[in-house]
């Protein structure tokens, strides 16, 4: 199992901002930009491309991959039971990969999406790193889309529990409380930044 690690519930809601998702300390992020608790798994990073979800989900929320416009394939285990008929609402899913037979199947089948067997009822979660390459002088833009936003936070945060690093400028811009190395506190200002109150 990959090694899983513990996000607040600002951090929470600082990445998942944009999203009507309510945020809780309890839920678990792991390396693939998922977030799963009891074996539900209850929102992913919006910025997922194609997933693999863990063997010990048994189900997928409502609107889990909400907003995950890049994604573009999930691999769903034996193990998932039941799957909210709006967990891939506004995403870009087009192909579901399950073992032939199982409930992956049949919901790829019912709402539309293309779906390709696996022989393997064993699937194992593979981490994505996400590269931050800002050639901005921007304090704040992080993404290098020339302006600072929340999703500025979010890459930092990211940085934060290990999932992006930082080339070019965005580790310089995304020390905005001066520190040596990016930290939920950057992540912070940023937000307040963006709201008017820094």
């Amino acid at each position: 199992m990959n090694k899983i690690k513990r996000i607040s519930a600002v951090a929470l809601a600082a990445l998942m901002a944009g999203t009507a998702v309510v945020a809780s300390a309890d839920y678990v992020y792991d390396e693939n930009g998922l977030y799963i608790k009891d074996g539900v798994l209850a929102i992913a990073s919006e910025d997922v491309t194609e997933v693999v979800i863990p063997d010990n989900v048994t189900e997928i929320q409502f609107y889990a991959f909400y907003g995950c416009t890049n994604l573009k394939s999930v691999t769903i285990p034996n193990s998932v039971t039941k799957i909210a008929a709006t967990a891939f609402d506004d995403s870009g899913l087009k192909t579901i990969y399950g073992v032939k037979g199982s409930y992956a199947e049949t919901y790829a089948k019912e709402n539309g999406y293309e779906f390709k067997s696996i022989s393997d009822t064993s699937v194992t979660p593979t981490p994505q790193k996400v590269v931050y390459n800002s050639a901005t002088d921007v304090l704040g833009d992080v993404d290098g889309d020339g302006k600072t936003s929340a999703k500025d936070a979010t890459a930092i945060l990211k940085y934060v529990v290990g999932i992006a690093k930082f080339e070019g400028n965005s580790m310089k811009n995304a020390l905005v409380t001066g520190g040596e190395k990016p930290s939920a506190r950057d992540a912070t200002q940023i937000l307040k930044m963006v709201v008017g109150l820094a």
